[in-house]
């Protein structure tokens, strides 16, 4: 009998091809569970997405919830509602210029200050993107990008000058691209102030075309009928206080810290300051009639507050269209101008007498006009939105910069040695010919005419 063979064991062959598959197989399944498009990985990559628009969401929701009735986001409620709802802690919340940073479940979420918006959302730990800011070397790519920059940032003109532009400001769309035409910054980011306007007042060698130089040196200034300067010294003068108040307290106000100004002020430094384009003006605010001593085309108060306004309420501002802040007493002047901007990358103060001086050198240098003797163009009355808003023909306009020989006078932090008459104004008003742009003059603390104003300035 024969017997059948039954032997139904795999081949060695068969043996590999099973193994090659199983491993295509594996291969397959690994690459369906894990990489870059991966099961497991798209698994984490929704939980991290699904926290972050958690963490976002939420934020933005108490950003809402901190926004006022007048529709203006409140950062200090901001910050007291994230702690209370959300359980963060101080040491999770950042300020930093106009940007607050909450971490919230492994996620840092920053706020724009103004706006309560939400600006980035990124990973504890992990650089913020840059965001939305101007990253223009030139004042020419500036304009063309519109947008702030984010921190203290210097760029250069058509004639390799340098700009340094403050963080939270972008360079205004009328601004000239030359710093002889004016270079104008505008605010965009900060509550209450946007929109208002500052111009450079570059320091030291600076070129007027590719082959012309001219120095602008800070200093404190007289200037002749012929708009010759002189340094500002002599009997009487060089007692004055220079802003620094190192005379006895006759109770005016002088500058924050002139020697900070000069130092940041100078060639070495920043090379330069910046000035309101525009007289003072205010936002939001009302005229209390009720309060002005002896109205009429002069009207004025004098009475015993050195620190009044006619003005309630309000917001200081350099725009172009708004309400000049007349009736303002010299101390009040100063306040509102150091408060315009604080805790930033720079400074704001009431203009001092080597920030005037020196921009009228700067005028008459790139101009070669005779400035600092120009008087009012508008003789009649004040321009409540100064000469811009008059013809052209009695608009003050030089270098970007409006009215300071026009309008109204300006309030600054120089003091003079007289008892009663401590307060420093400069420039031309409306109602007398015979003052002009370098003019000096002197007053009490407790004047607030309706031709008195004042100017901001800032420094880096």
């Amino acid at each position: 009998m024969k017997l059948k063979n039954n032997n139904k064991g795999i081949t060695l062959i068969a043996l590999v091809i099973t193994i090659i598959v199983l491993l295509i197989l594996a291969g397959v399944a690994i690459a369906t569970l894990t990489g870059d498009n991966g099961i497991l990985t798209k698994a984490v990559t929704a939980k991290d997405r699904t926290t972050e628009a958690e963490a976002k969401e939420v934020v933005q929701l108490e950003a809402i919830g901190s926004i006022d009735n007048t529709g203006k986001f409140n950062k200090e409620d901001f910050k007291t509602n994230v702690k209370q709802n959300l359980g963060v802690t101080d040491s999770n919340i950042k300020e930093n210029g106009n940007k607050i940073t909450v971490t919230y479940k492994g996620y840092d979420v920053t706020v724009d200050a103004t706006t309560g918006k939400v600006t980035a959302v990124v990973k504890t730990g992990e650089t913020p993107p840059a965001g939305d800011y101007n990253t223009g070397t030139t004042v020419e790519e500036a304009i063309a990008q519109d947008k702030p920059y984010e921190e203290n940032t210097t760029i250069t003109d058509d004639f390799g000058n340098k700009v340094k532009v403050p963080a939270g400001f972008k360079i205004a769309e009328d601004s000239s691209t030359s710093v002889t035409g004016g270079v104008v910054i505008q605010d965009a980011t900060y509550e209450g102030t946007i929109g208002s306007e500052f111009v450079w007042i570059p320091v030291g060698e600076i070129k007027t075309s590719e082959t012309e130089t001219v120095t602008i040196n800070l200093g404190r200034y007289s200037f002749n009928s012929q708009g010759e300067k002189s340094d500002y010294s002599g009997t009487n003068k060089e007692e004055n206080s220079k802003d620094t108040g190192n005379l006895l307290n006759y109770g005016n106000a002088i500058a924050t810290d002139i020697e900070d100004f000069r130092l940041k002020a100078s060639a070495e430094r920043s090379g330069g300051y910046y000035i309101g384009r525009y007289e003072a003006r205010v936002d939001n605010a009302t005229l209390d009639e009720n309060e002005i001593k002896n109205p009429g085309p002069s009207g004025y108060y004098n009475g015993s507050d050195t620190m009044w306004t006619g003005y309630e309420g309000g917001q200081l501002v350099t725009k172009p269209n708004s309400q000049v802040w007349n009736y303002v007493t010299q101390n009040k002047a100063a306040e509102l101008s150091k408060n315009m901007y604080t805790d930033k990358t720079f400074t704001s103060d009431l203009m001092d007498s080597y920030a005037w001086d020196t921009a009228i050198l700067f005028i008459q240098k790139v101009t070669n006009e005779n400035y600092a003797n120009q008087n009012s163009l508008n003789t009649e009355s004040p321009a409540n939105r100064g000469t811009n808003s008059l013809p052209t023909a009695n608009q003050d306009k030089i270098c970007n910069i409006w009215d300071m020989a026009s309008n109204c006078y300006e309030w600054t932090t120089e003091t003079r040695s007289d008892t009663n008459h401590p307060c420093v104004g400069r420039g031309g008003g409306y109602d007398d010919s015979s003052y002009y742009a370098a003019s000096r003059f002197s007053s009490g603390t407790t004047i607030a005419y309706s031709n008195y104003t004042f100017r901001p300035l800032l420094y880096l």
